[in-house]
């Protein structure tokens, strides 16, 4: 699988300007020292092709041990690394203080986590408790001056990107990309309502999470633990499969090349069937042999064809 992110992110590089974001994998997601190593590695990779440290921003999942990676990367080694599946102010905040280049928050993900808890979707998106949530941490990271930049991604609709649009960087699909062309975004760059400033001023920086044994949920209060659980778990669980689809296209490819490269040549290019020769039958001697009875125009037509071609097309699906 390295060689296939790497090749698959030179390839990218190749189409697009700009940083190249690259996945490390997610199922590693509980482990920091296979996360790390695997980063180190298409790193190498990557660096042997030409390709600058800055220009490469290596993606992890945002769980403990993602974030432990993530300090480990970013201090270190000095790599960017996109903490992603974030879901709330401290867990934004404790990415932050593991020096990551950059967090993305799925946005339609904890709207739809706060209405399942509510078991009420919110007519007026401005008081989605899901968004003042969302707005508390782009208000902190203002206030704080923080330099990890703030990804918006899984936006339900256009009006969420609206209200929501202090994100440094959103992404969108190709259909929303397609209908963004075409539509007008309403977009909220007034200031924050009171209650996200005093919430966003009320917390603490700069933080100490990473130092706490036994790790920083424990922190948190249940329901901070089971939000940041379930955005993960239901995050991580579409990826492992997603991986599992690209892992097998990857080793049916690699099989099927392989077989290729070791196949014999009269295999690969099977000997042609033999062109009858010799002088084609006269019509009156084909149609001596054939059924005219059923279909005389066809069966005249087959067997002219036959003298032209020196070939028997009765038996041809080709054929009318």
């Amino acid at each position: 699988m390295d060689q296939f992110l790497f090749e698959l992110g030179i390839a990218v590089s190749e189409l697009v300007t700009g940083p190249h974001v690259t996945f490390v994998d997610p199922r590693k997601h509980d482990d920091t020292r296979a996360m790390v190593d695997h980063a180190k590695r298409l790193y190498k990779m990557f660096k042997a092709q030409g390709i600058r440290p800055e220009y490469i921003v290596f993606s992890i999942p945002a769980t403990e041990a993602g974030i432990m990676a993530a300090r480990e990367l970013s201090t270190k080694y000095n790599l960017n690394v996109n903490l992603y599946l974030v879901s709330s102010l401290v867990h934004a905040m404790a990415c932050a203080e593991a020096g990551a280049a950059a967090v993305s928050i799925p946005i339609g993900q904890l709207l739809n986590w706060n209405e399942r808890r509510r078991n009420a979707a919110h007519v007026d998106l401005e008081f989605h408790p899901g968004i003042e949530a969302i707005q508390t941490i782009l208000a902190y990271f203002r206030l704080n001056e923080i330099k990890t930049k703030l990804i918006g991604t899984d936006f339900r609709k256009f009006t969420e990107m609206g209200l929501l649009g202090d994100f440094d960087a959103v992404c969108v699909s190709e259909y929303q990309v397609d209908r963004l062309r075409w539509s007008t975004v309403p977009t909220s760059w007034g200031e924050a309502s009171s209650s996200v400033l005093l919430r966003a001023g009320q917390a603490q920086y700069p933080t100490n999470f990473l130092t706490v044994e036994g790790g920083f949920l424990k922190l948190l209060s249940p329901d901070s633990r089971n939000l940041i659980k379930d955005i993960l778990d239901g995050g991580l669980k579409e990826l492992k499969e997603e991986m599992k689809k690209i892992e097998a296209a990857v080793v049916s490819e690699v099989d099927r090349q392989f077989k290729v490269g070791t196949m014999k040549l009269k295999e690969l290019y099977p000997k042609p069937k033999e062109k009858k020769t010799g002088t084609p039958p006269s019509l009156d001697k084909v149609l001596e042999t054939r059924n005219v009875a059923k279909d005389p125009a066809r069966e005249e037509l087959l067997a002219i064809m036959e003298c032209i071609l020196g070939t028997d097309f009765r038996d041809s699906d080709k054929v009318f």
